[in-house]
């Protein structure tokens, strides 16, 4: 979730889905798995 900024494939799926809108919430199951 929060280990480091160089980890794209652990800093995107969580925090990119935390920060982003309501929107995004249905979504995460899909950026989750590409």
């Amino acid at each position: 979730m929060i280990p480091s900024p160089t980890e794209p494939g652990e800093i995107i799926p969580a925090p990119a889905a935390a920060p982003t809108p309501a929107p995004d919430a249905p979504h995460r199951p899909a950026p989750d798995a590409p």
